[in-house]
């Protein structure tokens, strides 16, 4: 069917436009009673009615083709040269044109023909990229098309074969008998100018609304680099002081390693002696803590285990609402990671899941930790939330973004970094309404690692 669409829209324009015409049919019945009953009163005011009648019965019967022609041109040469659209759409034009006279038994308006297909240029040429304002631009090809056939009417292109339709003739001989020549050039360009100023106008108009929208468009594009290295310069300077009050921790570290080692050398009490071995213990793991938040580079061999007690101890000590549900496989391999970062980044995604159902009945969250064949670590956040619009999904791992009603808004591009810098994959699946499911992959550790 794909392969012979053209005649599937060439039978449907010659149904169309046959339909059109005996649609038409009792409009150009009327007329002709217009005609023969202002010539029988001697009714100007009559004729006149029938010449504005005649302009909208041939302006329909044509117009269908202009419509036809500038649209086709319009959409399928879309994304193509500007030039493509010029040479198409007036060859298709007249190719149509010519078909639906036959169809109608009409005499050609060559004239009115060119101005009509000069307009369909100008509207392409104006509007090329612009599909936004495709209706915009037909109701302004309809105007013009209604301007061009209003002077069908006028006796002032009688030299220049315009206005030789039966119609149109019977309306012109009736003037002369009537003696209203000037009256319905009068007609003909009251009808002609103001619709060529009005489609000026709304040509205008579009091309000041377009520019503006294009204006708004790069200050907010602006704005959004502005709020980028805003938050980016933010997050360094925050990182920044993170490390120097981190680092100002390993002195008085330090002094308490250092006084916990004179008290075992003072005393003679084995209780306080392992107790001054725990607090040693101690000490030393928060020095690696310390070492590994100040150099991101840092990685250690770590067990999912020893991970988890420091992700459940922050939840657990922020007192969140709904608990977690943890399903953890056992003999997962081991992983070499940044202890501090991974849980951070851990947390972030349990926190965001956290935020996301707290206004459900009933909020449900699982953490699924599994491996697979490939000795890679798989870590599954769902819950039973709001979801993320499917926009946002596509902006979630940008610095600056951030939204409180959905479940990844808040550092998931820390995340995204977090686990890139290990080697890993992150990836988001939302629907608006029925949760979110974040999954974390992590390469293990190798035997001869």
């Amino acid at each position: 069917m794909k392969k012979y669409w053209w005649i599937v829209l060439f039978i449907t324009f010659i149904l169309v436009s046959y339909a059109i015409k005996q649609l038409t049919v009792p409009f150009s019945d009327e007329i002709l009673k217009d005609i023969e009953s202002s010539i029988t009163n001697t009714n100007i005011g009559l004729l006149v009615m029938a010449a504005v009648k005649s302009v909208i019965y041939e302006s329909i019967n044509d117009l269908f083709v202009y419509i036809f022609a500038y649209s086709f041109t319009f959409y399928y040469l879309k994304g193509n040269k500007l030039i493509y659209k010029v040479i198409l759409a007036p060859i298709l034009t007249i190719v149509l044109y010519t078909l639906n006279m036959l169809i109608h038994g009409s005499i050609t308006e060559y004239a009115i023909l060119f101005f009509i297909i000069c307009c369909e240029l100008i509207l392409l040429i104006i509007f090329d990229k612009h599909e936004e304002y495709y209706l915009s631009s037909i109701f302004i090809f309809i105007q013009l098309n209604f301007a061009f056939y209003s002077l069908l009417i006028t006796t002032i292109l009688n030299d220049y074969k315009v206005g030789y339709r039966d119609l149109i003739t019977s309306i012109k001989i009736s003037s002369d008998f009537l003696g209203s020549n000037t009256v319905l050039n009068f007609v003909s360009l009251s009808l002609f100018i103001p619709l060529i100023i009005g489609s000026i106008l709304l040509i205008l108009l579009t091309i000041l609304y377009s520019r503006r929208l294009a204006s708004e468009k790069r200050e907010k594009e602006k704005e959004r680099e502005l709020r980028l290295v805003k938050s980016v310069a933010e997050e360094a300077r925050i990182w920044q002081e993170l490390h120097y009050l981190v680092h100002d921790l390993k002195s008085p570290l330090m002094t308490v390693s250092g006084l916990t080692s004179l008290i075992k050398l003072q005393v003679n009490n084995n209780h306080i002696k392992d107790y001054c071995k725990k607090v040693e213990s101690a000490v030393d793991n928060v020095n690696d803590m310390i070492s590994e938040f100040l150099n991101n580079e840092k990685r250690r061999i770590t067990a999912v285990e020893e991970l988890l007690k420091i992700v459940r101890a922050h939840v657990v000590v922020k007192g969140t609402e709904p608990n977690c549900l943890f399903e953890i496989e056992k003999d997962l391999p081991l992983i070499k990671i940044n202890r501090i970062r991974m849980a951070r980044a851990l947390i972030n995604v349990i926190e965001n899941a956290i935020r996301a159902v707290k206004d459900r009945e009933d909020p449900q969250i699982s953490v699924q930790i599994y491996s697979n064949q490939e000795n890679e670590l798989i870590f599954i956040v769902k819950d039973n939330g709001v979801g993320i619009a499917t926009e946002d999904l596509k902006k979630i791992w940008n610095i600056e973004f951030t939204t409180k009603s959905s479940t990844g808004g808040l550092g998931m591009s820390f995340v995204k970094k977090v686990i890139e810098n290990h080697q890993g994959e992150i990836s988001i699946s939302s629907n608006m309404g029925n949760g979110t499911e974040v999954m974390i992959t992590l390469p293990g550790v190798k035997d001869y690692e």
